[in-house]
């Protein structure tokens, strides 16, 4: 069934919660983020926005009317933009709204704005691309997912400012569910996951985008997640526990206002992980 084309417009809205010091602790633990003053709770980092955006995301997802077949979902893009950290103790109250749905040669994209509100201030804002595949078929032989791809060219040129590799723990699929509220089965249920055509459980995308989040911190912004204004990846290959990820950074340009900063993310086989990503930093 089709996405629904009236829906686009429609907005969705969760009841506001009380963020603590022990859920932003946990989310820089899960994303092997050792910033001190995430670590001891007086600050939450800037990704743990997508913690309290999951509920309304899959009000959204879940809606009979709009028609999303979940199984069918892939996450394309993500792009955040932070008008300040969150701070342990306040109330925030999340929303999404459908801003589009465009038919593709092979599905469907579902574009969504969410925003994290604190009274009447807005503190962070993302959009989400999700893809919606057509269905396929039964043959004898299903087609796996993670099929080996071609290494691409670089997207950026030049020395890196950062060339950090980061390897990903056998745990940290299990641990990111959990301190997003992110249970999707394709991430801690190996059995699920393989039905889906995986070798196994896959990192969460926005666990691979918040370690990208948390090596521009370190690199460009002094190590004060405060400074990070926006990041915005595409998820363009698998992360499997036991991988290990190359993060790079590329300076693009700097003014009085902001310094903006191209990022590759590869595997240790050469192929991108995260492609049109960048970072701006507030100077």
């Amino acid at each position: 069934m089709p996405l629904n084309p009236d829906y686009v417009g429609k907005v969705y809205s969760d009841k506001p919660r009380v963020i603590t010091a022990e859920e932003g602790i946990a989310y820089a633990k899960a994303t092997l983020d050792p910033t001190p003053s995430l670590l001891s709770g007086e600050a939450i980092p800037p990704m743990f926005a997508v913690n309290p955006i999951i509920d309304v995301a899959m009000q959204v997802c879940r809606d009979p009317g709009l028609g999303v077949d979940l199984l069918r979902l892939v996450h394309g893009e993500e792009r955040m933009h932070f008008g300040r950290l969150l701070r342990p103790g306040e109330m925030v109250r999340p929303e999404s709204t459908i801003t589009g749905i465009q038919n593709k040669a092979s599905g469907e994209l579902l574009q969504l704005t969410h925003r994290v509100w604190v009274d009447d201030e807005v503190v962070a804002e993302s959009q989400s691309a999700y893809f919606i595949r057509s269905p396929k078929p039964k043959t004898s032989s299903p087609k796996v997912l993670n099929k080996p791809k071609t290494p691409a060219r670089p997207e950026h040129h030049g020395a890196p400012i950062f060339n950090v590799e980061v390897r990903i723990p056998d745990e940290q699929p299990s641990a990111y569910a959990k301190a997003s509220r992110d249970f999707n089965p394709i991430h801690t249920d190996p059995i699920v996951a393989q039905k889906a055509g995986l070798p196994g459980c896959i990192l969460h995308g926005l666990c691979t985008m918040a370690m990208a989040a948390h090596q521009v911190v370190t690199h460009v912004a002094s190590g004060d997640p405060g400074r990070l204004a926006s990041i915005g990846v595409r998820f363009s290959n698998l992360v499997l526990p036991g991988d290990s990820l190359h993060y790079r950074g590329f300076k693009l340009s700097s003014d009085q206002g902001e310094q903006v900063v191209g990022l590759q993310t590869l595997n240790q086989r050469d192929q991108f992980v995260l492609t049109k990503a960048r970072a701006e930093v507030r100077n």
